[in-house]
C-alpha cells in the first residue's frame, strides 16, 4: 500500500485565502492605530498652543495697567495687543507686545516682545519669545464688566481648537 503525504492544490489554496484575510486585518488595524494616532498628536498640538497663548496673555492682564488693542501702524507686525505698566517696587516701565508672525500656510505665531525701562530711560530689558505656533486668530476684547476676553483659535492638520479666556486686571493700588 502506498501513501502519499504532500498537500494538494486546494489546501494549498485554502491556506493562502486565510493567510491573506489574516494580513489584511492586521494592516488595516495598523493603518487605523497610526491614524488614530497622528489625530491624538494633531489635537495635543492644537489644544497646546491655545492654552500657551491664553497662559501668556492672562498673566499679562493681570498686571497690566493699561491695554491697546489696536494695531500700532508704525511697526511693520500686526499687534494683537499691547499692555503697559510699571512695577510698584522699581518702577521700571514694562511694554508687553502681542504680535502675529508668518507661519506655515495661512497660520500665524503668536509672538511675546518684552521691553522694559528703568527710572532714568535706559533699558533693563528686551526680548522676545514664540508664545504660540499654529494660530488662525487671536482676539483680545474689553467687556462690559471691566475684564478682558482672550479667544484663541489653533488649527494643526485636521485638527482645529477654539479656546476663550477671561482675565481681570487687578485693581489700581498704586498705578
Amino acid at each position: 500500500m502506498k501513501t502519499n503525504s504532500g498537500f494538494t492544490l486546494i489546501e494549498y489554496l485554502v491556506t493562502i485565502a486565510i493567510v491573506a484575510i489574516l494580513g489584511a486585518g492586521g494592516a488595516a488595524t495598523i493603518f487605523h492605530v497610526l491614524r488614530v494616532s497622528q489625530q491624538n498628536s494633531q489635537w495635543s498640538v492644537v489644544v497646546r498652543q491655545a492654552q500657551s497663548a491664553g497662559y501668556w496673555i492672562s498673566q499679562d492682564v493681570l498686571e497690566a495697567s493699561t491695554i491697546d488693542t489696536a494695531d500700532d501702524p508704525g511697526t511693520p507686525e500686526t499687534e494683537v495687543a499691547t499692555m503697559r505698566w510699571k512695577h510698584w517696587e522699581t518702577g521700571e516701565a514694562h511694554t508687553i507686545r502681542y504680535s502675529r508672525a508668518p507661519s506655515s500656510g495661512s497660520l500665524y505665531k503668536l509672538q511675546r516682545s518684552e521691553s522694559v525701562i528703568n527710572n532714568d530711560g535706559s533699558s533693563v530689558s528686551n526680548n522676545s519669545r514664540e508664545v504660540a505656533d499654529n494660530i488662525d486668530s487671536v482676539s483680545v476684547a474689553s467687556q462690559a464688566d471691566g475684564s478682558w476676553k482672550l479667544t484663541v483659535n489653533a488649527r494643526s492638520g485636521s485638527r482645529y481648537v477654539v479656546r476663550e479666556y477671561v482675565a481681570e486686571q487687578r485693581p489700581n493700588y498704586n498705578r
